[in-house]
C-alpha cells in the first residue's frame, strides 16, 4: 500500500461521519419488541401506510424497469414547477434531501473556502463541509432560538457558503424571514436554506430564489409525503446555480425510476398529504401542551413535526427509561441553556398517549 494512500485512509478514519437513529440497533441488540414505537427520526406517521402501500403495488404494475427514468424526472420537475410556482429551469431533482446538501458542499467549497452554520442544527452539513476541506464555523442560536444574525455576518465575513435549517432541527421553531432577508442582502457567498419541514410550518421561501441569485433552498419528500425510504430531494436555485449543478454536479438518473413514480402519485394524492398534515399539526398543539403540563418537562414551540422537550432528570435515564417502554426519542442533550433535551416525532394520538403517559411515571414519581 502506498503512501499517499495511507494517508488517504488515516484521513478518511479520523473524518467525522453521519451516525444513522439508534433504534434499528438498539433494537436489535438489546431484543426488544419488533414494534417499538420509532420516534427520533422525524418521519411522517400520519400518512397513512396502506395508502403508500397501495401505490407503491400500482407503480410497480405501471412501470418498466429495464427503461431510464427520463420521462419521469421531467414530469416530476413540471409538477413541482407548477406547485412552487417556478419555472423548470429552477429546479433540480436529488436521491434525498441530503445528496443535494452534500453536491452543494462539494460545488462551492473545498480546502480554501470557509462555510458557516448556526448551532444547534442538523449535522449532516458540518460533516460534508469538513469532508471538502473547508473551514467550519458554527455561531451559536439565541435563548430563544432566533438567528444572531449581526454575529453570522461577522463569523462569515470571509465565508463562502451559509447553511441554515427552517423550520431548524432539533429547535423547531421557523427562522425570521425578515433576518433572512437582511443576511441574504449583506451575504454574497451561497445561503444554502434546508426547507426539509417547511411544509408543517405553513410558508415557504422558494419564490425568493428570484430575487436572490446566490440563494439555494432544499426540500424533501421525506417528510411531508412520507417517502423517507424511498430518498427524493430537490434543489430549488436561479438557474446560473441549477443548470450546472442538474448537468456537471448531479449524478445521471440520481432518482429511481420507481420513487419518481411514487411522487407522482403522492401529488396527484394531495388530499391526503393536506389532511395529513393538518392532522399532524393539531395534535403537535395538543402534545405540546399534555408534556408542558407534566412536572418537570417543558416543551417548546415547534413548527415542524417534532416536538423540543427539556426533562428535569439526566436524559440518559429518561431516555433509557423510554426505551424499555417500547419507545424511542432522539436524545439531543444541551441546547444553549437548556439542559437534557429530547426530541421527539409527532405521532398520532394513540402514540402521544403513550409517550405522555410514559414520561409522567418518568418525570414526577
Amino acid at each position: 500500500m502506498s503512501e499517499w494512500m495511507k494517508q488517504k485512509l488515516h484521513w478518511l478514519e479520523q473524518a467525522e461521519g453521519y451516525r444513522m437513529p439508534e433504534s434499528a440497533d438498539v433494537e436489535q441488540e438489546l431484543g426488544l419488541p419488533q414494534d417499538i414505537i420509532k420516534l427520533d427520526a422525524n418521519e411522517n406517521l400520519f400518512l397513512p401506510a396502506e395508502l403508500l402501500r397501495a401505490l407503491a403495488r400500482e407503480v410497480a404494475d405501471e412501470l418498466d424497469p429495464r427503461f431510464y427514468s427520463t420521462v419521469e424526472y421531467h414530469r416530476l420537475v413540471r409538477a413541482l414547477s407548477d406547485r412552487v410556482e417556478l419555472s423548470p429551469q429552477h429546479i433540480v431533482l436529488g436521491n434525498g434531501g441530503d445528496q443535494i446538501i452534500d453536491l452543494a458542499a462539494r460545488t462551492f467549497l473545498d480546502a480554501t473556502a470557509k462555510a458557516v452554520s448556526i448551532s444547534p442544527t442538523y449535522s449532516f452539513y458540518r460533516l460534508r463541509a469538513r469532508l471538502t476541506g473547508a473551514a467550519w464555523t458554527e455561531v451559536p442560536l439565541r435563548e430563544d432560538f432566533s438567528l444572531d444574525v449581526d454575529r453570522l455576518l461577522d463569523v462569515g465575513r470571509e465565508a463562502q457558503m451559509i447553511f441554515l435549517c427552517s423550520p431548524n432541527n432539533p429547535t423547531g421553531n421557523r427562522l425570521d424571514p425578515e433576518q433572512l432577508r437582511f443576511l441574504l442582502r449583506r451575504f454574497d457567498g451561497i445561503v444554502f436554506i434546508d426547507e426539509a419541514y417547511a411544509e408543517f410550518a405553513g410558508e415557504t421561501l422558494a419564490r425568493w430564489v428570484t430575487e436572490f441569485r446566490h440563494l439555494i433552498i432544499m426540500r424533501t419528500f421525506s417528510k411531508l409525503h412520507g417517502l423517507a425510504g424511498l430518498r427524493l430531494g430537490y434543489m430549488l436555485a436561479d438557474p446560473i446555480i441549477a443548470r450546472p449543478f442538474a448537468e456537471k454536479m448531479q449524478y445521471p438518473y440520481s432518482v429511481s425510476t420507481f420513487t419518481l413514480h411514487m411522487a407522482l402519485k403522492l401529488l396527484e394524492h394531495d388530499e391526503h398529504v393536506r389532511s395529513a398534515v393538518e392532522h399532524m399539526r393539531r395534535e403537535r398543539a395538543r402534545l405540546q401542551r399534555e408534556l408542558n403540563a407534566i412536572e418537570g418537562i417543558r416543551a417548546f414551540d415547534s413548527c415542524a413535526n417534532f416536538i423540543l422537550f427539556q426533562v428535569n432528570r439526566p436524559v440518559e435515564s429518561v431516555h433509557q427509561q423510554l426505551i424499555e417502554r417500547g419507545l424511542f426519542l432522539k436524545k439531543i442533550g444541551d441546547v444553549m441553556s437548556y439542559q437534557n433535551c429530547l426530541r421527539t416525532t409527532v405521532g398520532p394520538r394513540e402514540v402521544n398517549d403513550r409517550l405522555v403517559s410514559a414520561l409522567r411515571r418518568i418525570c414526577e414519581t
